[in-house]
């Protein structure tokens, strides 16, 4: 693989040569080229810090994952596997992980294409010894709209997908891990006991936000009657005070 001053690369895989800029990147993953371009030397806010912890006041640098929330240790794994994907599992953030969490938490668009080759050429440069070509699932989409020959294909390994297990390792839902043989959760509703534990976490979320809810507007009706008193009680004080101050005049 080499790679373009533009951002872009160029390889052979088997005999078919194949060049990849963001714009071409783009076309074959149906993905638009929009929103943020780099990672590079990019760092959350402090607050952000704060918030998606369980500690409040870390660093950014070297942030365990268990030292997350929940909902953010999701966030970190989809990191992993989708837009800055590596062979090797990772359970420390590093300041960039924890950018591109905050930015996800905002909701603000990610250019997957440039990020893609981003990370292509950072993986290029690195002078470990162990590490991989990222993104093979996503390159197979690459590779056939090349029409580079393909053998069969071969399921990915349970670490690059989203199981009802990824939800209980992120502490997002209670209960024990039940192994590899769990089906998927990105494909569908995953296994029955995964799905009910969701639901009845939010079942118990709801109840308590109707309960809430319920006590909330009965402390409203409460103070709107303690309110129409004071404002009747302050209209009778202001009529006593007319009075006294402009009495009637004596009857002729």
């Amino acid at each position: 693989m080499e790679l373009l001053k533009g951002g872009g690369i160029t390889t052979t895989v088997r005999d078919v040569e194949i060049c990849l800029d963001k714009e071409i990147l783009g076309i074959i993953l149906w993905v638009p080229v929009k929103g943020i371009r780099t990672i590079e030397g990019c760092k959350p806010f402090s607050d952000f810090t704060k918030l998606s912890t369980k500690y409040g006041d870390v660093k950014n640098a070297g942030l365990p994952k268990k030292f997350l929330k929940g909902e953010y240790q999701l966030l970190f794994e989809f990191i992993n596997k989708v837009l800055v994907s590596i062979i090797e599992k990772r359970t420390v953030a590093s300041v960039a992980d924890l950018f591109l969490m905050e930015k996800l938490d905002e909701l603000e668009e990610i250019n997957l294409p440039v990020i893609m080759l981003e990370h292509m050429h950072r993986v290029m440069t690195w002078k470990k010894a162990k590490h991989g070509i990222p993104y093979g699932y996503l390159l197979n989409f690459v590779f056939i709209h090349f029409e580079v020959p393909l053998g069969r294909g071969v399921p990915g390994t349970t670490k690059q997908m989203f199981t009802a297990a990824t939800l209980l390792e992120c502490e997002c839902v209670e209960g024990k891990a039940r192994g590899r043989s769990q089906k998927v959760v990105s494909r569908g509703l995953g296994t029955n006991d995964g799905n009910e534990q969701v639901l009845q976490k939010l079942r118990d979320e709801n109840t308590m936000l109707l309960k809430t809810n319920a006590s909330l507007s009965e402390e409203v009706k409460a103070l709107n009657k303690q309110l129409i008193k004071a404002y009747e009680d302050t209209n009778e004080r202001l009529s006593m005070l007319m009075r006294t101050l402009n009495p009637l005049p004596p009857p002729s």
